[in-house]
């Protein structure tokens, strides 16, 4: 299965679930939103977001303005 993760290109060869794949990732653990295909995913559904062939996840840091 192909993902897309922050414009690269990753081949998964069994499913993964959204908060798997953001382990891989721990700078993304604290403080992050994550998009799947243009859809941001609750933090409280990456547990049940099972990924799929061809999806475009972007992870990003929720930094504070003032």
């Amino acid at each position: 299965m192909k993902i897309t993760v922050n414009e690269k290109e990753l081949i998964i060869t069994s499913s993964l679930i959204l908060s798997e794949l953001i382990e891989q990732f721990p700078i993304y653990l604290k403080n992050s939103a994550i998009s799947v295909n243009n859809n941001i995913i609750p933090k409280k559904n990456w547990k049940k977001y099972t990924l799929k062939n061809n999806d475009k996840i972007i992870l990003f840091h929720i930094i504070a303005g003032g």
